[in-house]
């Protein structure tokens, strides 16, 4: 078992924040800032890890046209 990262601690809605900023074309720095700016405490590296961790599962939910379950 891996090490939880800092963005699965986010609720549902801020990760269906960061899938959709991803997929419409976002770089992980403007969306780092966009969290900061509502007062979480998250990092472009962060963002990062977790989409690289999801990878497979942001791309075929983006090209459904779908986001994240809320267990996610």
């Amino acid at each position: 078992m891996g090490r939880r990262l800092k963005v699965d601690t986010l609720p549902a809605e801020v990760k269906k924040k960061i899938v959709r900023g991803y997929t419409k074309g976002k770089t992980l720095k403007e969306l780092a800032k966009e969290l900061q700016s509502e007062g979480y405490n998250i990092n472009h590296e962060n963002i990062r890890r977790w989409l690289k961790k999801h990878k497979g599962t942001v791309d075929v939910l983006s090209a459904m046209g779908e986001e994240l379950d809320e267990g996610y």
